[in-house]
């Protein structure tokens, strides 16, 4: 078997990087032999065997051509016919033809919230900037046409999201090409729970506004992207906060609505929870009523130390009505705050007139007020002493002064001055009641008088020393 050198023909035929090898003779008869060589870019090789054009992928049965645009390099397998003795083929070197266009890439994705995403005219500058438009040859060969490529859709804009089908045209040829806008799904995280005092009589819409946050979280999320949070603004839609919004214990919700880009789809509703406690008066308010805590059953409806009780004593044990005392007793007259404590003869003269005007307390009587039966006990006089009791005045004296004394008040014609009685009280600072006395004055005061002082020795003591100095240096110079 003989393989002849290959006739090189055409136009291409001489110029460099046209080539047609001779390859080496098969082994025995039949089989197979395999032509190589290479091609310039302008030029396309086509092989003809017995005067029969041989079409890539088409030629006699067992025969195949290859080209390679890329390294510019060319194959063709012949088949040998049974009983042939030599084998010459010929290579012509045509001058490439178009065979079309492509896109390449023919298909991009982008996410909703790329800055590409913000009208039609967008897109499609995106995609003719990362979209390279090649003129396709028949030897495999491309060549990049942009400039005069022209890009069309029919689709409609939708910012959130969606496939765009793209018709490219270029010297009078068309192929196509696909960008996808990803949608993004946003996720509301709601704020924390707020936690506020009860208020009897509820909060207005703009109290509870001025507690809601002006932002929230919102987080992205998407096929195969890294999800991200960011904070939006929230418009909270207060209207729902009606009469005693607040005014019993439980929790209320106040809905808003979120302001999410366009691109975002998913929720856009955001929901803050606000827990009422019972406890403590609110600040914010008006309508406290006086109560100790801001619960609903203290609204000014419980005991008051300033005249009404829940449960009236007014008659037992002879009390006057409404004085939330123990029962028994006569009715309190609080001393001002402004009024100036009663003197040391003053406090004298009137437990001695206590003790002449004071009840005793019999055992009969004490039994007879715990019970709340009994009525108010008469003074006690010498007609309604025991003989026990005539022979023991003093001691019955003293069991009145003790008890007037431990109970810090004095008792004057059937009334009771709190707060006055002892040296205890007397001695407490007239302003505020709390403070330790010293001839009257608050011990606070005492210090403030002390620390002023002692400041004013020290500055006295650095000012002579200084003069003293001063004098020591004027005469060391003269």
């Amino acid at each position: 078997m003989t393989i002849e050198e290959s006739n090189v023909t055409g136009e291409g035929a001489g110029q460099t990087g046209n080539t047609a090898l001779t390859p080496d003779a098969p082994d025995g008869d039949g089989g197979t032999v395999t032509f190589t060589g290479t091609y310039g870019e302008e030029y396309t090789p086509v092989i003809k065997v017995d005067g029969k054009e041989i079409v890539p992928g088409e030629g006699t049965p067992g025969s195949e051509m290859i080209w390679d645009g890329n390294s510019g390099e060319w194959e063709y397998t012949y088949e040998i016919p049974g009983g042939a003795s030599n084998v010459q083929i010929t290579v012509e070197f045509r001058k490439r033809a178009v065979t079309g266009i492509a896109a390449a890439p023919d298909s991009l994705a982008i996410y909703a919230d790329d800055a590409a995403n913000g009208s039609m005219e967008a897109l499609t500058a995106y995609l003719k900037d990362h979209c390279n438009v090649q003129t396709v040859y028949d030897n495999q060969t491309k060549e990049i046409v942009q400039e005069e490529a022209s890009f069309i859709t029919t689709d409609s804009f939708v910012q959130k999201g969606m496939a765009y089908h793209y018709t490219i045209s270029a010297g009078g040829r068309t192929c196509t090409a696909a960008l996808t806008v990803q949608p993004l799904t946003a996720s509301v995280q709601n704020p924390d729970t707020l936690t506020k005092k009860r208020k009897s009589g509820g909060y207005t819409a703009q109290e509870v506004g001025g507690w809601l946050p002006a932002q929230v979280t919102v987080t992205y999320t998407g096929t195969d992207y890294t999800a991200r949070t960011e904070t939006r603004a929230v418009t909270w839609d207060t209207s729902s906060v009606g009469e005693e919004f607040g005014g019993v214990s439980g929790e209320e919700t106040v809905g808003g609505t979120v302001e999410l880009p366009a691109w975002a789809t998913g929720q856009t509703t955001a929901g803050i929870t606000i827990r009422f406690e019972n406890g403590k008066p609110s600040s914010g308010g008006g309508n406290n009523n006086g109560s100790d805590n801001d619960g609903g059953d203290n609204d000014g409806g419980g005991e008051d130390s300033s005249g009404s009780s829940g449960e009236s004593e007014g008659n037992r044990g002879g009390a006057a009505p409404g004085n939330g005392k123990k029962p028994g007793k006569p009715a309190v007259t609080q001393l001002s705050a402004t009024a100036a404590p009663p003197t040391d003869a003053a406090r004298i003269n009137l437990s001695k007139e206590s003790q002449l005007t004071a009840r005793t307390d019999t055992p009969d009587s004490r039994q007879e007020d715990e019970n709340g039966q009994g009525k108010a006990a008469s003074p006690q006089t010498a007609g309604n002493l025991s003989e026990a009791e005539k022979e023991q005045p003093g001691q019955d004296k003293e069991q009145t002064a003790s008890m007037s004394s431990d109970d810090g008040k004095i008792e004057v014609s059937g009334g009771v001055i709190e707060g006055e009685a002892g040296s205890d009280h007397a001695s407490k600072c007239a302003l505020c009641h709390i403070c330790p006395t010293f001839l009257g004055v608050c011990y606070f005061v005492w210090l403030i008088l002390l620390a002023a002082a002692v400041i004013a020795a020290i500055v006295v003591i650095v000012v002579l020393k200084r003069k003293k100095e001063t004098d020591k240096s004027d005469k060391s110079k003269e």
